[in-house]
């Protein structure tokens, strides 16, 4: 099936970029289709930062009940109950995403649940439950996101049957010993709260450093948070192989660390090694693209002739902020439907601009500022 009228702009992907995208260009006016095969959210909402936010919610108030002493509070026996905490963060993103459903019905744009698929400009095929359909718009914005975790090359990991975010905030019991891959932001936010609710927590990383991507100062103090947990980080550890447990044997994590083999027991291992621009949906389009995920200009273009592309595929920071942030510089630009399309699509660019300064700010320990001028000399 096919639309008889066009949209202005179609969006494939509704997560913090495509969503916010659409409720902007729907605010402008403009006739919009969100094309999501799953909740709208992506995943920060669906299973990332609030989820992850709300579980450690109920970490922090656990360790508080523990150490409730401190404070004049005695407990006994307290105990946490995973199934009950899984529970209180599924009804906290149900809630979310229902927000954002509202929203986006608030601002008329047609949200389409389907499987959606880019082969050309101006078009997106969606399998719906209700069968095929086909999207025409003027302008579209690719927002597909990524996949995680990339599984590194260890042999036995995979047999292993490692956890990664999405069943990490499904368990409902805590493992006794965890063993994290990867000292990223992911790795150490699940490091941090299984170790307040009551597991030994080791975390591994290749590199020299843990939480590279993080300023110097921060990453200090947060280790240091981190080791009043508990959480025992190891940098420099190249992990060889990964024997798997039988029946209740732990699995076994073998690491070089300081020139020695060293083996690590956990009863669960998590994999947060990082991810990759999903782009499946795009892979037929012609988009030119990288490792890193689809390229695209400053102003969000890519080379297809209005076809844009935000958040995680395009690959370069994937956060939710940097998908879905818009200077409001920007909205005198949708005087059309391709400015509109290109103003909503310029999410990620003001991101990079201002993580370029910034990266330019870490190369001194005293940036230099451009005095301003003053008004009477303007």
């Amino acid at each position: 099936m096919s639309d008889g009228q066009p949209f202005d702009i179609a969006i494939l992907g509704g997560g913090p970029g495509g969503y916010v995208a659409a409720l902007y260009a729907g605010a402008k006016g403009a006739r919009v289709a969100l094309v999501e095969r799953d909740r709208v959210g992506g995943t920060c909402v669906l299973v990332g930062c609030i989820p992850k936010v709300a579980l450690a919610d109920s970490g922090a108030a656990f360790r508080l009940v523990r150490e409730g002493e401190v404070y004049g509070v005695k407990v006994a026996d307290a105990g946490f109950d995973m199934a009950k905490a899984v529970a209180r963060k599924d009804k906290v993103v149900d809630q979310l995403v229902g927000g954002i459903e509202t929203l986006l019905k608030a601002r008329k744009v047609e949200l389409i649940k389907g499987d959606g698929t880019f082969r050309a400009p101006g078009a997106i095929a969606v399998k719906t439950k209700d069968g095929d359909r086909e999207v025409r718009a003027k302008a579209v914005i690719v927002a597909t996101g990524s996949f995680g975790p990339l599984m590194p090359p260890i042999p036995g990991l995979k047999e292993a049957k490692p956890l990664d975010n999405v069943r990490a905030m499904q368990l409902d019991h805590v493992p006794k010993r965890v063993v994290v891959i990867g000292a990223g932001v992911i790795g150490m936010e699940f490091a941090s709260f299984f170790a307040e609710v009551g597991a030994q927590v080791t975390v591994l990383e290749l590199l020299p450093s843990a939480l590279v991507q993080v300023d110097p100062e921060l990453s200090r103090l947060a280790l240091r948070a981190l080791d009043k947990k508990g959480v025992k980080v190891i940098t420099g550890a190249k992990i060889t192989e990964v024997a798997s447990g039988v029946g209740k044997k732990p699995h076994q994590v073998k690491a070089e660390t300081g020139g020695k083999v060293e083996a690590f027991e956990a009863d669960e291992i998590l994999v947060a090694t990082g991810r990759g621009p999903l782009l499946d949906a795009v892979k037929d389009a012609g988009l030119k693209a990288s490792k890193r995920g689809i390229e695209t200009d400053d102003h969000m273009r890519t080379n297809l002739p209005g076809v844009y592309a935000i958040g995680d595929c395009v690959g370069v920071f994937q956060l939710a902020h940097v998908a879905s942030r818009t200077w409001r510089r920007w909205k005198a630009r949708s005087r059309s439907t391709t400015s509109s399309a290109a103003t909503v699509a310029w999410t990620t660019a003001s991101c990079r601009r201002l993580c370029t300064r910034i990266r330019r700010s870490r190369r001194s320990a005293c940036p230099r500022r451009r005095p301003r001028r003053s008004t009477a000399t303007r």
